[in-house]
């Protein structure tokens, strides 16, 4: 099965100076192996994930 993912990026601007933002990623919330390290073993992707936050531009 092929590895799959989506990731979601949404930025609105509130005036001249303040953008508000939200990242999710790993919608899917898919738990592929993605590498493996030979000390560490298996590794898969992150989980689902979701950013909140704001930009002020001076």
């Amino acid at each position: 099965m092929p590895i799959q993912f989506l990731d979601a990026n949404l930025k609105k601007s509130l005036n001249d100076s303040i953008d508000i933002y939200v990242i999710i990623e790993n919608i899917l919330d898919d738990a592929n192996i993605i590498s493996r390290a030979p000390s560490e073993g298996a590794r898969s992707q992150k989980p689902r994930t979701m950013k909140v936050g704001f930009a002020y531009k001076f």
